[in-house]
């Protein structure tokens, strides 16, 4: 099956949005965060890994996003980046008391294949047309930590996620700084919003370096993430 999949429309049209540009990564391989999750009626409902590692030779200044979330269903994935933190590959496996499911996707220029294996390991493939600019939508909280935040700060990007195979405009504004406490302690943030015709995210990143992911609330299940351990290699 080939799918074409166009751009959603702009969002939030008053902003004024400076372009896209990364500073180098504020990570450093081996970087390893443990969050807790809760539900939308704040009850515990497991917790999330995040391990960020340099790639290997072939992709040199690339980078390889691992995150394992401990819930109902366990869900891991890992995404391989270029240096220009541009996805290359990912895996996205879930895992339930009925069985595993699967999504590998390679990301190649435009032409995007996606393999998705169901629990019964039936397999089918899709092959979707995406923009050169597009980022895997999973990286992009972990990453903009290395955004240029400040006061008033504001860009837009394109983000894909393959499992709906949808590709989203989103913005990301910086909107206040915020005295966060979680139960790594209390941090000065910048609070982000993040948006598109689809969801609407709310993101808390440490002024201070090394630039921590503080807290997110995932607009798609209300989830709330707070950060538990943060650990520097």
């Amino acid at each position: 099956m080939v799918l074409t999949i166009s751009l959603l429309s702009g969002c939030g049209d008053t902003a004024e949005f400076q372009p896209l540009r990364f500073n180098p990564p504020v990570w450093q391989s081996g970087e390893h965060s443990i969050y807790r999750l809760t539900n939308v009626e704040n009850d515990f409902a497991g917790t999330m890994e995040i391990e960020l590692r340099a790639a290997d030779q072939k992709n040199e200044g690339g980078w390889i996003l691992y995150r394992e979330i401990n819930s109902s269903p366990k869900e891991v994935i890992t995404v391989e980046v270029n240096k220009f933190l541009r996805p290359q590959t990912s895996l996205l496996e879930r895992i339930d008391t009925t069985g595993r499911e699967m999504v590998r996707t390679i990301y190649a220029g435009s032409q995007t294949d996606i393999e998705l294996t169901n629990k019964r390991d039936m397999i089918s493939y899709e092959r979707v047309s995406l923009p050169s600019d597009a980022y895997d939508l999973r990286t992009v909280l972990p990453f903009a930590r290395s955004l240029p935040l400040a006061d008033g700060y504001a860009t837009q990007l394109n983000a894909f996620l393959p499992i709906t195979g949808k590709l989203e405009r989103v913005a990301l504004s910086v909107v206040d700084q915020e005295m966060v406490t979680v139960p790594a302690g209390s941090f000065k943030t910048w609070k982000l919003e993040l948006t598109s015709q689809i969801a609407e995210t709310e993101a808390w990143i440490s002024i201070d370096a090394p630039f921590e992911l503080v807290k997110f609330i995932d607009s798609r299940n209300r989830a709330t993430f707070e950060l538990q351990e943060f650990v520097e290699k």
